[in-house]
């Protein structure tokens, strides 16, 4: 796996493309903290959109998963630092990392059934 790092200033636009890219596409959402590892915050949920906020320079991401039977969850990331998107060898785009300042980066992954999908169609 290969990571291409967002330069800031196309984080907005850059979220927003894979959005659409992969929106209603099944993803999990993993935290992988410094001091405790990596905590599984949401699996095969679809993808709804990944949003960059910024409020009186608080700046913050919000991920919002989805299934059209319930109600949306909206995971943030508070103070990010980096954004990288994760490609597979081959090319395709695995998900995204979200690395906060706090030292924790949020892992957005795009399931290998998803995966699986695009390719049988």
């Amino acid at each position: 796996m290969n990571k291409h790092e967002i330069p800031h200033h196309q984080w907005a636009p850059f979220l927003e493309n894979f959005s659409l890219e992969h929106s209603g596409k099944m993803v999990s959402v993993k935290c992988r903290l410094p001091e405790r590892g990596v905590i599984i915050e949401a699996e095969s949920k679809r993808l709804e959109a990944l949003i960059q906020e910024s409020v009186q320079g608080f700046e913050r991401i919000a991920i919002i998963l989805g299934q059209s039977t319930e109600l949306p969850q909206t995971h943030f990331v508070s103070c990010p630092k980096q954004i990288r998107l994760r490609v597979t060898l081959d090319g395709g785009e695995e998900g995204v990392e979200i690395e906060a300042d706090d030292g924790r980066t949020v892992i957005v992954q795009i399931s290998a059934m998803a995966k699986f999908e695009i390719e049988a169609a």
